[in-house]
């Protein structure tokens, strides 16, 4: 018994130091959008990826876009189905942009800030830039972060202005149902 309680006050220690902050957290997720080139909102399959790192109302917004994608897709097979040749049609939900920075084109470096601690959630802003362009344009977002258990979660992401990714997203997905019903008639 004397030699199991070190064991455990090193194990326990050990976990604890081995937990990531919320910067060690947003560098990773920062890697996975710029190795995985995520555009537009993302589908399932990029969905799958990025869940590990995406709050619950954010994941359950963007699986509400891949339903109307595909009620999209239908709706037009539908309206046009006596068309040899229908028209190609680009809902809200193109695989163009980049909805977690903010832009169009992504970013090519990025840089985490100092986390802050608002309203018990972490707030941790993102220096990116697209180099491509001569000059350079740079901005900044902020990661909205929350505990999942034991792990962080983006919750939500605000651009430059103070803008919502969730707000948007909400936003969009409303206003886009009267275009799906247009389909359907």
């Amino acid at each position: 018994m004397s030699r199991l309680l070190p064991l455990l006050l090193y194990l326990i220690c050990c976990a604890s130091v081995r937990a990531e902050t919320p910067s060690q957290f947003s560098k990773r997720f920062f890697h996975a959008l710029y190795k995985w080139e995520v555009r537009g909102a993302p589908d399932n399959k990029e969905l799958n990826r990025l869940s590990p790192y995406l709050g619950s109302e954010l994941l359950q917004l963007f699986k509400r876009v891949e339903i109307q994608r595909d009620q999209e897709h239908t709706g037009i097979k539908h309206k046009h189905r006596n068309d040899p040749n229908p028209p190609i049609l680009k809902g809200i939900w193109s695989k163009e942009g980049d909805l977690f920075t903010s832009v169009a084109e992504s970013f090519s470096t990025f840089a985490i800030g100092k986390p802050q601690w608002r309203r018990e959630r972490m707030n941790v802003p993102v220096h990116l830039e697209y180099g491509d362009a001569k000059p350079a344009s740079s901005w900044t977002v902020t990661l909205i972060l929350d505990k999942n258990d034991k792990a962080w979660v983006v919750s939500d992401i605000l651009d430059e202005d103070g803008e919502s990714l969730m707000a948007h997203l909400t936003g969009s997905i409303a206003e886009n149902e009267r275009y799906l019903q247009s389909l359907r008639e």
